[in-house]
């Protein structure tokens, strides 16, 4: 990432606690590859954001301004732990907000940003929650608040991160997963 200096974590990131931020796509396809994990599909990370039967937010069916890193509340990102009454029922933190992540779409043809950022207002949020209260918005128009279908995957973005998945197998003779 652009503010590295000898690919090395910003003095004041070197505890490894606040999200990598200003990766391009390439850069973070590359690090989950070295990491030997892969970046997620879009319907896996909105699986695991919204779960099943589909949550309106990660932690539940109700907006709380304080379970998210938005615009207003902060100028940065958050450590990763920073927000644990963030978590879905699965235990993941700041789905919504903190950092913007990378996702693909199921055959790898388009590139999305999800999730939100530090950077999206919370009064966006607030006015469509708002006007989907009063029939004058449909509720996807609340994800697409936390959705930005990418640009150029060589494009650096300041609010854009990464959070990696790794596929996992059953063994039958252990009967694990691994």
């Amino acid at each position: 990432p652009e503010e590295w200096t000898n690919g090395s974590f910003p003095p004041d990131r070197s505890d490894g606690s606040l999200p990598v931020t200003g990766v391009s796509f390439f850069e973070a396809e590359a690090f989950a590859k070295w990491s030997d994990k892969r970046i997620p599909k879009r319907k896996e990370w909105l699986l695991a954001a919204l779960g099943e039967p589909r949550r309106r937010f990660p932690w539940g069916a109700t907006w709380d301004r304080k379970r998210a890193n938005l615009g207003g509340d902060s100028s940065r990102p958050l450590p990763v732990t920073a927000l644990p009454e963030s978590a879905n029922p699965e235990g993941i933190l700041q789905l919504y907000g903190n950092v913007e992540e990378w996702c693909t779409t199921e055959d790898g043809s388009s590139l999305y940003l999800l999730g939100g950022s530090f950077k999206l207002s919370v009064l966006d949020v607030e006015s469509v929650l708002e006007r989907t209260k009063s029939g004058k918005a449909k509720p996807e128009e609340l994800f697409g608040l936390f959705e930005v279908v990418a640009p150029m995957a060589s494009n650096r973005r300041v609010m854009a991160g990464v959070r990696l998945v790794r596929d996992l197998t059953w063994n039958r003779k252990t009967r694990r997963r691994s």
